[in-house]
């Protein structure tokens, strides 16, 4: 008899592997996108989720009113603006942490066909991806910005600057087994993230990253709380091929409010709340 493991008995490993996918994470930005319309869609994926409705089903005005003033006066205008935000067909991308690439699969896939420029960022190289241009960097570097720049230069061959429309991150560090240390190290990691987002995403676009946490715990509404000075709505969201076993749970945020020239002046004091994240 073959060897049994959790992965040969989970829906979500079988399915990746009779449909391609590198790795089973590939799903969890899939549903993600269901959400969240992180791919283009309307506002109406973001109102559905909210309402409990069928993604897909067009949501009336009366009903996103209701909805942000049942939320409240602040969050209401955020949760608004999220709804009522253009369509945009992602152009431009960054996956960060792209190694194996199943996300950067699901992004070739989802935008590939849109002709999207897609740019898949890590340490170590990987297996081609049609569509996919890959950087081999430390995403916490200037430099690797910079080749990310030039890639998105190179396919519109201008030296015009061009910022990403969606930065996603499914990265983590490899694991020590100590707790704090496992738990500093990620969020150094997120603090990278965020820093190329603070660079390199356009306003109105859209950031997804994984992280370690909790809901409702005092590290986590600190993180959340320090993610809306900069996204009109930020959401932390288990999709439902994450394992129920793991702490694992995404940020999303959606329509950024600044531009790498009116960030720039935010980010030291951003970034310095942000190193508290997950220590207290």
């Amino acid at each position: 008899m073959g060897k049994s493991t959790k992965d040969q008995r989970d829906h979500f490993y079988r399915q990746g592997k009779q449909e391609g996918y590198r790795a089973r994470s590939a799903f969890k930005l899939l549903h993600l996108d269901e959400h969240y319309g992180i791919f283009g869609r309307s506002g109406h994926a973001l109102a559905s989720h909210m309402l409990g409705q069928e993604v897909g089903q067009d949501v009336p005005e009366d009903a996103k009113a209701l909805l942000c003033a049942q939320l409240g006066d602040s969050l209401g205008a955020r949760v608004h603006a999220a709804l009522l935000r253009e369509v945009h067909i992602p152009g431009y991308v960054i996956d960060l942490c792209a190694a194996p690439g199943s996300w950067s699969q699901v992004l070739s896939r989802a935008l590939g066909p849109s002709g999207a420029c897609i740019v898949a960022v890590d340490l170590q190289t990987m297996a081609p991806l049609e569509g996919v241009t890959q950087v081999v960097g430390d995403i916490t570097t200037q430099a690797t910005a910079d080749s990310v720049e030039a890639a998105f230069q190179r396919a519109q061959s201008s030296e015009k600057k061009c910022l990403a429309d969606l930065i996603v991150c499914d990265g983590a560090p490899d694991v020590t087994g100590i707790h704090q240390v496992d738990e500093f190290v990620h969020a150094q990691l997120m603090v990278a993230a965020i820093t190329m987002a603070l660079r390199m995403l356009r306003k109105g676009g859209t950031f997804v990253a994984k992280v370690f946490a909790e809901p409702y715990t005092p590290s986590t509404r600190m993180l959340l709380a320090q993610l809306r000075r900069l996204f009109a709505h930020v959401e932390l969201a288990k999709p439902p091929s994450s394992r129920a076993s793991s702490a694992e749970h995404f940020v999303v945020g959606l329509n950024f409010q600044g531009s790498y020239a009116s960030t720039s002046t935010i980010r030291y004091n951003f970034l310095g709340d942000l190193q508290g994240y997950n220590t207290s």
